[in-house]
């Protein structure tokens, strides 16, 4: 009987992590399935894997031919294969458990040609498996929704491995072996004449490996771009006739993808061809020039009408000089080391306002890298003591700010912010316009669309115009919507790096587990506003109460909605507010909390979970919380809600009551994730190897030698 899906795995080369991809096909939960693996000629002994796995495992079929190309390896097996469906896999990467189960539940529900899941996780964490009936789907099945929607996907993101196909779709359509960039996006444009429905899944079940040596990490070469852009182009114009009702559409995604290519070709120094190429997709009228930038129309302009031969020579003055550049960095770091190069540089790092947990980040991570660091505002005097040996921006006057913006950027090679809007980081941005230094943006709590159209076109025009630097990176905090974040505004992923949120571990931790007992503590930390639920969890309290009389719930924070929520709370002797608490008493009341609830309607991280899981605390958290994945699902530290959803909130709270034991053990491996993962060594670990990266890469201007220190007030 044939197998519902066809696994193709191309295999080049990656014995280290060969066995791990393998191990997450066999764990698969759906498992009417055919692996069938091509050995594409690899010499490091993942031939032998291959085999040793195809003797024990029936399901697992291997094919060796002689290197050519990751193409001409998945062509191979697509002619063996004898799967209903067909799915692409790589050799160094692990699909989740549910991968195949997610493809085959969502097709048979919709009997779709093509089920479609979200982009790929980078970070190493498995987390528990989403609960498919509550997943949020697209379903496209009009030839216009079709087409809007695939050129638009496909001439983006093309990876194979996020799509299950139908197999009598492909036909007998294959993977371009001439193409060696981007040939995943060409295979699934070509598809979409064939599909009659597609269903879009928000949900991640794949896990990405990011390797400097793997194939996608290179600068593609200047014939490269040129292969991939005629045999787009050529894609593009044999559609065309027979989409009409989207011809606008697919027009403006070429438009994109071929500007995407043109900037590829910049960063990786291949501009040379830039005038031929362009000048090309003119003719075969594949762009729309409106949606390039104004620097690049005029580029098409000169094109058109000017000499090439003074373009050429621009162009070759701008290669010489970048040359010169990564030459004189390279000789530099061979001076001084790799090792070195982290603490080489001189960084610049301005925090919006002092709290406990940047107070603690700066004496763990940025005092011993000799990081300048600085204030913007100081508003939370409470949290701020001793941060005198820190300059505040705010209490300079407007030339005293300026001066000393001017002297950060000429002192310092890297700058990070954690706001970009408030008048002095804007100050910052724009005097940064002229000295150029890496800058990195750190947000972690204004990502959210704006609901009217002025703020929101405002935001729009503002960081697309800081993405589209050359100079500007992007700081995730460890949340996948901070990821979105960055890409939604445009910056490019190869530009985004993740710090996680971390706390002091140390600070919150018990000496002793909580003891489980029936006067269970719910704890509640942070401010009293509107978004963060309290008045629900108030609510949600009154019928857990009423079943559970002993159950206490702790409130320690301060904020408008504290009188409104002492007059909900006028009748439950049970619920108790203590008010804004700093220091060592906020840790006393934390480790009197059985569990932390956080039922936040709009929650970018949530710290107070960072603090709740080090002290082995449990929590409840609703799921648009965005610590939700990696610390309340990966290592199953809590329970997860919907946002406003009262019954489900009582129901956690009556589940944590009734299983104390197990409650406490959720907290326990909280505690145990954090302290041994989650924590300074991971931030420091990533900030150090960005920085390597971004020498190794030639990023940076020049390279500092200097030892680095502070910079005066």
């Amino acid at each position: 009987m044939k197998p519902f899906f066809s696994v193709i795995i191309p295999v080049y080369n990656v014995a280290p992590y060969l066995r791990a991809c393998l191990d997450s096909i066999l764990a698969q939960t759906f498992i009417d399935w055919e692996c069938i693996c091509v050995d594409d000629g690899s010499t490091d002994g993942s031939a032998e894997i291959l085999d040793e796995y195809a003797a024990k495992e029936p399901s697992i079929y291997v094919i060796h031919q002689k290197n050519a190309g990751v193409s001409s390896a998945r062509n191979r097996a697509l002619a063996y294969a004898q799967g209903a469906f067909v799915c692409f896999a790589d050799g160094d990467d692990i699909a989740y458990p549910w991968w195949l189960e997610t493809f085959a539940y969502f097709q048979r529900q919709t009997g779709a040609d093509l089920v479609r899941v979200q982009h790929p996780s980078h970070r190493p964490f498995l987390p528990q498996a989403p609960n498919l009936n509550a997943v949020s789907t697209q379903i496209f099945d009009t030839e216009k929704a079709l087409l809007e929607w695939g050129w638009h996907t496909f001439s983006r993101e093309g990876y194979s491995v996020l799509y299950a196909v139908r197999r009598q779709c492909v036909g007998d359509i294959r993977f371009d072996v001439g193409i060696r960039l981007k040939e995943d996006n060409l295979f699934a444009l070509a598809l979409l004449p064939k599909i009659q429905r597609v269903i879009q899944c928000d949900v991640i079940t794949y896990w990405y490996r990011y390797r400097a040596e793997s194939a996608i990490r290179r600068s593609p070469t200047q014939e490269e771009v040129w292969q991939w852009i005629q045999a787009y182009i050529a894609r593009v114009s044999k559609q065309l006739p027979r989409c009409k009702a989207c011809h606008a559409e697919i027009r403006l995604a070429t438009s994109r993808a071929i500007l995407r290519e043109c900037m590829a070709m910049v960063n990786a120094n291949a501009i040379l061809c830039l005038p031929e190429l362009l000048a090309y997709c003119r003719q075969a009228q594949a762009f729309i020039p409106e949606v390039f930038p104004w620097r690049w129309r005029l580029l098409l302009r000169w094109c058109e009408s000017g000499p090439l031969w003074l373009l050429r020579l621009s162009f070759y003055w701008i290669v010489c000089k970048r040359s010169v550049v990564r030459w004189w960095s390279a000789l530099r770091q061979r001076n001084i080391g790799v090792s070195e190069v982290a603490h080489s540089l001189r960084q610049f790092q301005l925090f919006v306002e002092p709290t406990e947990y940047i107070l603690d980040l700066i004496e763990a991570v940025h005092g011993p890298r000799g990081i300048t660091c600085a204030f913007a505002y100081d508003r939370k005097t409470l949290a701020s003591q001793g941060t005198t040996a820190f300059p505040v921006v705010e209490k300079f006057s407007w030339s005293e700010r300026i001066t000393y913006l001017w002297q950060v950027l000429k002192q310092h090679d890297v700058i990070s912010i954690h706001s970009y809007a408030d008048s002095i980081s804007v100050t910052l941005l724009m005097l940064n316009l002229f000295w150029r230094r890496i800058c990195v943006f750190e947000v972690d709590s204004a990502w959210r669309e704006p609901k009217r159209w002025i703020p929101r076109v405002a935001k729009r025009l503002w960081l697309g115009f800081w993405f589209r630097r050359s100079y500007v990176w992007g700081s995730a905090i460890g949340a996948q919507v901070h990821r979105e974040f960055f890409l939604k505004y445009g910056l490019p992923e190869t530009r985004l790096t993740e710090r996680p949120n971390v706390v002091k571990n140390a600070r919150y931790a018990r000496v002793q587990p909580p003891i489980p007992s029936e006067a269970f503590c719910f704890g509640y930390v942070g401010r009293l506003v509107r978004h963060k639920g309290v008045q629900i969890l108030i609510e949600a309290f009154r019928e857990v109460v009423r079943r559970y009389p002993r159950a206490t719930l702790s409130i320690v924070g301060d904020g408008p909605e504290l009188e409104a929520l002492q007059k909900q709370a006028a009748d439950l002797p049970q619920v108790i507010f203590h008010g804004a608490v700093y220091g060592t008493q906020k840790v006393t009341l934390q480790h009197q909390m059985d569990a932390l609830c956080l039922v936040s309607t709009y929650e970018p991280w949530g710290l107070v979970v960072n603090e709740a899981l080090a002290s082995g605390t449990p929590c409840i958290v609703t799921q648009c919380c965005g610590c939700v994945e990696p610390l309340i699902k990966t290592p199953c530290a809590g329970i997860v809600i919907p946002e406003n959803d009262t019954n489900a909130l009582i129901t956690a709270m009556c589940t944590v009551i009734q299983n104390p034991i197990e409650a406490a053990a959720m907290g326990q491996r909280g505690a145990n994730f954090l302290h041994t993962e989650w924590n300074y060594t991971r931030y420091a670990h990533n900030l150090d190897t960005w920085l390597i990266n971004l020498q190794q890469c030639g990023s940076l201007r020049f390279l500092r030698t200097i030892t680095p220190g502070a910079l005066g007030n």
